[in-house]
């Protein structure tokens, strides 16, 4: 994809205004962040990856319009860093200051023209959403790209999903300019010691004027979700806003210190560098911790900002600043987070059970619900049958069968397709006549998605509560993620085990086509007094079955060098008379059963001949990859000692033949008759013996 966007060429003219890409006050925020030709983020390589999978598209971009460009901070599917303005499609983001959706580029008068759609890579889809500063300036877009129209767009929940994504991203983005801001206060306050005193000073004066205005504040934070307070470091002396009495759970009314220390979740209060842990002395200027709200026993994410200021003597005497419950951006993020290391583990699962194991946990843990498992459905016998499930402690687990008769109406809505979310079992009218089956699983709200193959129903990934509630949409995007990259991975491992049957029935039967032609050749070859010879043909039968069997485990794709090596001739005499040494060499099948043939006949020499034929003979088998890319080529080397004298045969027999002829046209095998053992060495290009 990259080297398909590299090569489209650019067009002479913008397709949109370009005064909405060239407004000053735009382009000096955007330049205020400091975020243009910066190194990669995986921070924000992980949004626009979760951009990507939320959309299920191939390409995702982070990206930043500037005057004569648009540059990337994150990409998924492509390594491109930037292109001309004159290709851009996000520039119609910040011409309408909103989402913007093309379900087919070659068809819309904006885009028709675009190199990018009418050449390489024929980009056909587009979905864009702003990113947004607070002042309403539109930096540029997260946006999902795909080869093929989408007539529907996006989705609703696509769409929501993209939004929540962008915001993320411009929170990334101020974090960024934060940090660059305060690593540039702390050098300064280093150096200026005499400075931070007058500024000490006039921070004095600062406070007054912010008591002064405090009703007005305390409104203002009020409306935005945010509570101030001003802290006393020598006396403890807590001034807290409502709205940060509302945020801790803790009545409005004069507060201490410890009062505010006492929400906080132990684990946290140990390891926080700062008053709130007990010291000052390099207290941060923005802190992330847990409180147990009081009010209502919750769990919340809190985020504190402060501002420090000293005394004349120079010591830090106050903290002033800023507390916003973050529980929401918190919990979002978590999900990301679950989503991709729950694909990480799906990707590592090698059976079903192992899959829906790791899947049920994740998805139970990250949504504090009380049971999720997956059942199999029966369409002939309209049954459900629970294959998995998982189960917070004290909840009972289901098991077994279950008819389609007690459960009519959800069964429906499965049956259509459909994701079903109930949020109280026990109220809703037209699940009653279910009620019973219902309690009488323990359950009183639930979410199920479907599987279906083609339109047949196939499975259901079910998520259940005890007590009645109200799924958000959030928390129903990432179950329906979660549930596709389910459904996928037990697809893709139901397809690994029915080849794996088939690959064992063809391995049985080709087993038993070479035993038939053992059979009919020792038949045949009854009269023919050279016994020698019979068993010679025998043992290459023997050779070439062992080369099918490492071929098949690897599902007729490729052996290892090494395993082909040990299997072929420890069948012709013990293991300890060889050793083996080498780098890991994958063998296409032609190659490996060649190269069965060719160890076998050295084996067999050996033990007829060579220095397997005597108690103290060994066989040395080496070999190395040298060269670089295409040049690469394996020399492989066999070296018998230990043995009788060597002399070079009197007559070329079919073994003598197999080893010249080697791997073919493309091998060169050297056969050297020493007095102290035979040498053979084997050279061949590691393409040739991969692909073959």
């Amino acid at each position: 994809m990259q080297r398909l966007l590299n090569e489209t060429s650019g067009v002479t003219t913008r397709p949109f205004p370009s005064a909405l890409l060239d407004d000053e006050q735009r382009l000096t925020l955007l330049d205020s962040y400091g975020i243009l030709d910066t190194s990669p983020d995986p921070a924000f390589d992980d949004l626009a990856a979760a951009a990507a999978a939320c959309c299920q598209v191939p390409i995702a971009l982070i990206s930043f319009v500037d005057r004569d460009r648009q540059w990337f901070k994150a990409t998924f599917g492509t390594d491109l860093k930037e292109t001309p303005i004159d290709q851009s499609v996000c520039g119609y983001v910040v011409e309408a200051c909103a989402c913007v959706v093309i379900p087919d580029l070659a068809q819309d008068a904006r885009t028709r023209d675009n190199p990018l759609v009418t050449g390489p890579p024929n980009l056909r889809f587009y979905g864009g959403t702003p990113l947004l500063t607070a002042e309403g300036a539109v930096l540029g877009s997260l946006a999902v790209l795909d080869i093929t129209p989408r007539a529907g767009g996006l989705q609703t929940h696509e769409r929501t999903c993209l939004e929540t994504l962008a915001r993320h991203v411009m929170r990334l983005l101020e974090l960024h300019r934060d940090a660059v801001g305060y690593a540039g206060d702390l050098a300064q306050q280093r150096n200026l010691s005499a400075a931070a005193l007058r500024r000490a000073r006039r921070a004095e004066v600062a406070r007054q004027h912010i008591a002064d205005s405090h009703a007005s504040q305390e409104t203002a934070g009020a409306a935005g979700g945010i509570g101030t307070f001003e802290l006393d470091l020598h006396t403890n002396q807590l001034s807290a806003s409502p709205e940060m009495c509302r945020i801790l759970g803790l009545p409005v009314q004069e507060l201490e210190f410890g009062d505010w220390v006492s929400v906080i979740q132990p684990d946290d209060l140990r390891d926080l560098p700062s008053p709130e842990g007990g010291r000052n002395d390099d207290a941060p200027s923005s802190l992330t911790y847990r409180i147990l709200r009081p009010s209502d026993d919750a769990v919340r994410w809190v985020l504190r900002r402060a501002r420090f200021e000293c005394n004349d003597s120079g010591r830090t005497a106050r903290m002033i600043g800023t507390l916003q419950d973050i529980t929401t951006e918190k919990d979002a993020t978590a999900r990301l987070d679950a989503l991709i290391k729950l694909g990480d583990q799906l990707r590592d699962a090698t059976n079903r059970q192992d899959a829906l194991a790791t899947a049920c946990a994740t998805l139970g843990t990250l949504l504090y619900v009380d049971r999720v498992g997956f059942a199999q459905i029966d369409m002939q016998r309209e049954t459900y049958t629970i294959e998995h499930v998982w189960c917070a402690e004290g909840i009972a687990p289901i098991e077994g069968v279950f008819s389609f008769d007690a459960f009519p109406r959800i069964t429906g809505f499965l049956r259509d397709g459909v994701l079903c979310a109930i949020s109280d079992l026990t109220t809703t009218a037209w699940l009653a006549a279910e009620r019973d089956a219902h309690r009488a699983i323990g359950i009183a709200a639930q979410m199920l998605v479907p599987v279906t193959t083609g339109k047949t129903l196939m499975g259901a990934l079910f998520v259940h509560s005890a007590r009645p509630r109200d799924w958000t949409l959030e928390e129903t995007s990432v179950i329906q993620a979660a549930a596709d990259r389910i459904f996928v991975t037990l697809g893709m491992l139901d397809a690994q085990a029915r080849q794996a049957i088939i690959n064992h029935e063809i391995l049985h039967r080709m087993k038993n086509t070479l035993a038939v032609v053992q059979a009919l050749a020792s038949q045949g070859l009854r009269q023919v007094q050279d016994r020698k010879a019979v068993a010679s043909f025998t043992q290459r039968l023997i050779a070439l079955s062992t080369a099918h069997d490492a071929l098949m485990r690897r599902s007729w794709l490729s052996t290892d060098l090494l395993d082909l090596t040990v299997d072929v001739c420890t069948k012709v005499s013990h293991a300890e008379r060889f050793s083996f040494e080498g780098a890991p060499v994958q063998l296409g099948p032609d190659t490996a059963t060649t190269m069965a043939m060719v160890f076998h006949e050295l084996a067999t020499n050996a033990v007829k001949y060579g220095a397997l034929s005597t108690p103290q003979g060994k066989v040395a088998v080496r070999w190395t990859v040298e060269g670089k890319g295409d040049q690469r080529g394996l020399v492989l080397t066999w070296i018998e000692s230990g043995g009788p004298t060597v002399h070079p045969p009197k007559r070329r027999g079919f073994g003598l033949r197999i080893l010249e002829n080697g791997l073919g046209r493309q091998s060169q095998m050297e056969l050297s008759y020493k007095p102290e053992g035979l040498h053979v060495t084997l050279c061949a290009s590691i393409a040739s013996i991969v692909g073959t």
